[in-house]
């Protein structure tokens, strides 16, 4: 039966098996994946039943969520109570403006009395926030109150975030209640089965083809069991195939490092042709470490193993890192990352994860409950997160009487001044934890522990003010690459 003017043609439901790798074969195969049905019943308990709550709770659970985010990738600190502390003038944000009316001078002054520090993060920060509030009295999502979000309001959201961080812009939707139309984990299978590509670019460019091919395949491709699937559905389908989703099939065959035997889609999928041969020529790091110790494998091969790119990049990668040790690989920024090793931000931000992921595995990590009552343990503990930093950390150290941990803050970070180590912030998080007493610690970048004239000063201060107080300053000790110093076995802690 010929399809009616201006309707779509439908495609036969094997279109595409004798083109290996072409976009019509991958829907086409994966609606044979055995857990087709599954998925997309679960779909529609997770997803498409769920409307959005009132307008005033839906846009304040997206900010806090947005605001989340956005301060993780800035590396503004936090503490676990930061939107009832330090952020809080930030956290309340979404209650108090107007929108209907705002300025931009109105989030500036409320991002500037959060005191971030000043520059880049600041900036970005503030940036990304007014466009948040512009989006939102634009009427975004257009779909509301339907938890679906379109191609193209999906799109504008990962404005807000830049195509360097696509993965988090998409990330945050869900624990909103929106759903997006594009998941990383969905085109990176459909780039493998295409292309032959392992690893996906994560770019607008690759988003909106993805948002295309799942709109063709909803319009053309015929119905399931009498029901249309949807892009979103596809998506879905395609995500959890991916290993994205949660539910019936979580850990689907294509996730991190596919599963090519007795997949659906192998036979039509370029990167499951190609996929012995690729893993025999640089990309073999993943397939000996299934049989290999990891340490018989060089710093190159770990890390290509870890970020999981093709063979291609493997090399290039290894190449780049002649000659460098990890732990000054460690210190790079994410933009000294991304261009001396020629990599994109994604890779970039997977390095720094991985790198605090190291550093937190050495250090010797407080508990509450635990003591310190000596130099030598604050350096244990603080030793690894301090001694390599490019810029000062000022931290305060709450115990109680019997010395033992109650928790930690950072009052100051960049360029140690006594005029920035003000007594309230010291002394406001110990009386919060309800400390007897507090160690400060910070670090030289220099390298050097030698306490300067400024460092005997403030903690000279300190000491005056805990007493007002009744809080005791029982040492102040500063880390660098060189050791560290304790101003008490030093004797220049005030009687």
């Amino acid at each position: 039966m010929e399809a009616k003017a201006g309707e779509p043609k439908a495609m036969d439901s094997k279109a595409g098996e004798s083109s290996v790798g072409d976009a019509a074969g991958f829907f086409t195969r994966l609606r044979d994946w055995p857990a087709t049905q599954a998925v997309l019943a679960h779909f529609d308990r997770v997803v498409a039943v769920r409307p959005l709550p009132a307008p005033e709770a839906f846009f304040e659970t997206l900010y806090t969520q947005t605001l989340d985010a956005l301060l993780a990738l800035g590396g503004l600190p936090a503490s676990a109570g930061a939107a009832h502390w330090e952020w809080r003038p930030l956290y309340r944000l979404a209650r108090d403006l107007d929108p209907g009316y705002f300025s931009e001078q109105q989030i500036g002054e409320r991002v500037a009395a959060c005191d971030p520090p000043a520059g880049a993060p600041r900036e970005a920060l503030t940036r990304a926030l007014i466009d948040f509030f512009a989006l939102r009295q634009s009427g975004f999502p257009a779909s509301y109150p339907s938890p679906l979000l379109s191609a193209a309001d999906t799109r504008r959201w990962c404005g807000l975030f830049g195509e360097a961080h696509l993965s988090t812009a998409l990330a945050v939707l869900p624990r909103a209640g929106l759903y997006p139309l594009g998941t990383p984990a969905a085109w990176r299978s459909y780039g493998r089965f295409r292309e032959g590509a392992f690893e996906a670019p994560v770019s607008v460019t690759a988003l909106h083809d993805w948002q295309q091919a799942c709109e063709r395949a909803a319009a053309t491709l015929p119905a399931m069991d009498g029901t249309r699937v949807s892009a979103h559905q596809w998506d879905f389908l395609a995500a959890t195939f991916g290993g994205a989703q949660a539910g019936p099939a979580a850990g689907g065959p294509c996730g991190s490092i596919p599963a090519c035997a007795g997949c659906a889609l192998e036979d039509g999928c370029r990167w499951a042709g190609t996929a012995p041969a690729q893993l025999s020529d640089g990309g073999s790091v993943v397939a000996r470490l299934a049989h290999e110790a990891p340490g018989v494998l060089g710093d190159g091969q770990l890390l290509s193993a870890v970020l999981m790119h093709g063979p291609e990049v493997t090399r290039q990668l290894q190449e780049r890192l002649d000659g460098l040790t990890l732990r000054s690989l460690g210190q790079w920024s994410r933009e000294e990352l991304m261009g001396r090793l020629a990599v994109d931000g994604l890779t970039a931000d997977r390095l720094r994860a991985l790198f605090e992921l190291c550093r937190r595995f050495s250090a010797d990590r407080l508990e509450p409950g635990m003591t310190i009552k000596t130099p030598e343990e604050v350096y244990r503990h603080f030793g690894i997160r301090l001694r390599e930093l490019k810029q000062e950390q000022f931290l305060v150290v709450s115990l109680d009487l019997y010395r033992r941990y109650l928790g930690e803050s950072m009052v100051t970070q960049g360029l140690l001044d006594r005029s920035l180590v003000h007594a309230r912030e010291v002394f406001q998080a110990a009386i919060r934890n309800h400390a007897a007493a507090v160690m400060l610690v910070h670090n030289h970048p220099s390298g050097d522990p030698t306490p300067s004239p400024g460092d005997v000063d403030v903690t000279r201060r300190l000491v005056e003010a805990g007493r007002i107080v009744g809080i005791a300053v029982v040492d102040h000790v500063i880390i660098a690459e060189g050791g560290y110093t304790s101003l008490a076995e030093q004797g220049l802690m005030p009687p």
